[in-house]
């Protein structure tokens, strides 16, 4: 069996729901190719439709993948926040638990459960009979299904940092320091900075080729320059923009060890939206027809496509001038 998400599950998704859409539809056309062609394997492919344990494998994945397809939906938005991020994920986890305490798939499956318990009847799921070879089979299926789904959970929580990284991340972040009371900028958020710095080490310690030689953070001196920062933030910088800040905090040798945890909120992987646009326009660029261009080449017109001014902005005038001086040419 594959285990889950070592395919593109979620790219499946909307797969799997046009199949149970066109359940009957696509039995038909396969029983059609096998009687019109004598194909064997499309034979074997309408039996296997009609087989309970396929019926509920479809059903289980149009379930959880429905909720793993939304949340796949806020990763691909380049304005996401961490908020929105921790309530997806725990609404998601829930969903996953309910299914493992409960043992309950989707309606459609229990109600095929029921149907089938049923002796001498004659079942029928989207119009399409459903066979089912012995008395614990519906145990079995149920069992694997669950498997599934534990497979599933544990393969999120190993892509994605815990939930209380995420918090703590978030805590940190200089609108909520904005908003933090005067008597309370001693103590505000050190639990979070501290957990976030001790990932931070524990990357170091785990690191077999540290490249940059990268020293492990001093717990007092986190906690003492994150203080200055609060008050800072409290009284000099409340009304600054977090961009600026952002370039104070890096610039200043007052934060050496506090630049380091803020540098490591940009690696968070949050969205692969610039990602998926970065590969959508190296193949708008990179065609059949121009599949000799050199990397240097591609990754010029990349950046020039991707960062470049907008095409009403671009003057041919200038870029033809820079051109003609860049070497001595000949006179036509």
């Amino acid at each position: 069996m594959i285990l889950p998400l070592e395919v593109r599950w979620i790219s499946l998704y909307p797969t799997i729901h046009r199949i149970l859409e066109l359940y009957p539809q696509i039995e038909g056309a396969l029983n059609e190719i096998y009687h019109e062609n004598n194909d064997l394997e499309a034979k074997i492919y309408a039996e296997q439709l009609h087989q309970f344990e396929k019926i509920a494998l479809f059903l289980l994945f149009d379930s959880i993948l429905s909720k793993i397809y939304e949340i796949s939906k806020i990763f691909q938005n380049e304005n996401i926040n961490l908020t929105e991020i921790l309530t997806s994920m725990e609404i998601l986890q829930s969903f996953l638990n309910k299914i493992l305490q409960t043992k309950f798939i989707s309606n459609e499956f229990e109600q095929l459960v029921i149907n089938l318990k049923k002796k001498n009847e004659t079942i029928f799921f989207k119009d399409i009979q459903v066979s089912i070879d012995q008395d614990d089979c519906i145990e079995n299926i149920k069992n694997i299904c669950l498997s599934i789904v534990s497979q599933i959970k544990k393969n999120l929580e190993k892509r994605f940092l815990n939930e209380g990284i995420f918090a703590s991340y978030e805590k940190i972040l200089f609108g909520n320091l904005k908003k933090a009371k005067i008597n309370e900028l001693d103590t505000f958020a050190n639990s979070s900075i501290i957990e976030i710095m001790n990932q931070l080490n524990n990357l170091c310690l785990y690191w077999d080729h540290n490249p940059y030689n990268q020293k492990l953070l001093n717990k007092e001196k986190v906690i003492e320059e994150f203080k200055d920062l609060k008050y800072l933030i409290a009284n000099e910088w409340k009304k600054k923009d977090d961009a600026i800040i952002f370039d104070k905090l890096f610039q200043s040798k007052l934060f050496k060890n506090l630049s380091i945890i803020y540098s490591s909120l940009f690696l968070l992987p949050l969205s692969n939206a610039t990602v998926e646009r970065g590969f959508s326009k190296m193949n708008l660029i990179k065609t059949d027809l121009r599949n000799c261009i050199s990397d240097f080449h591609l990754d010029c017109l990349m950046m020039i496509s991707l960062n470049g001014p907008e095409i009403e902005h671009y003057s041919a005038e200038k870029a033809i001038e820079i051109f003609k001086n860049m070497k001595k040419r000949r006179k036509i």
